[in-house]
């Protein structure tokens, strides 16, 4: 009697084991998956990576990119009601932006800012998790024609090169000398007046565990004048 009991207790031992094994493989699978696609999407980002200490002084101060990156065509949209979208800077800091593109683009959109005779729409900017994207609130102003005139940014990123970059070649932003030493200014001038500028200060503590918040963003935008 024992020996068939105990023979019975090493059968269901040797079926429940391989299942005990297998279950743990597929919960470290499942934990681990999410990670690994995110390492993937990372990767796709490019190979470039971003001058630090004096190499990306010297770049910002000349306006220039070892590593200018090409615009994207496509728009993400909102994956969920609640999920903010990925928007290359490249497509939403562009004067052909409607209301309509605005609030099909995001899920949450605040548009009780009216100034003067502009209506304003303000969103969440997230351009994506590489270094060289920015992060922040980003406010469009349109007019009783619907036609962006205003557009305004406050927020942050890791490597500011690929936005100076675009501005200058998109927007003919220039280099100025500012009162302010710690903070590298960018203008676009109109009938000797300042039209549009950018602000990039260093954070007031830089911490290595936060790659993408190195760099305080300010950015105001004025149509120019046709």
């Amino acid at each position: 009697m024992f020996g068939r009991g105990w023979m019975l207790a090493f059968l269901l031992g040797g079926a429940v084991l391989p299942y005990a094994l297998s279950s743990k493989s597929s919960v470290r699978e499942a934990l681990t998956a999410p990670l690994s696609v995110f390492n993937k999407a990372d990767d796709k980002k490019g190979d470039a990576k971003p001058a630090t200490g004096e190499q990306a002084n010297d770049h910002l101060a000349a306006g220039t990119s070892p590593h200018p990156a090409s615009p994207k065509s496509t728009v993400p949209q909102p994956r969920s009601a609640g999920e903010l979208p990925f928007i290359p800077f490249e497509q939403a800091l562009s004067w052909r932006v409607s209301p309509a593109w605005v609030m099909g683009t995001w899920p949450r959109v605040t548009t009780t800012l009216p100034e003067l005779e502009l209506q304003g729409y303000r969103v969440s900017l997230v351009s994506g998790t590489a270094e060289s994207d920015i992060a922040g609130s980003l406010t469009y102003y349109f007019d009783g024609k619907q036609s962006l005139q205003r557009l305004t940014f406050n927020g942050s990123t890791g490597d500011a090169k690929r936005l100076v970059q675009f501005l200058i070649s998109q927007h003919r932003f220039q280099r100025r000398l500012g009162e302010d030493p710690s903070t590298y200014l960018y203008q676009v001038e109109q009938d000797d007046k300042a039209l549009s500028e950018l602000k990039i200060k260093a954070a007031s503590i830089v911490r290595a565990g936060s790659p993408l918040a190195r760099f305080e963003v300010t950015l105001e935008m004025r149509r120019p004048e046709e």
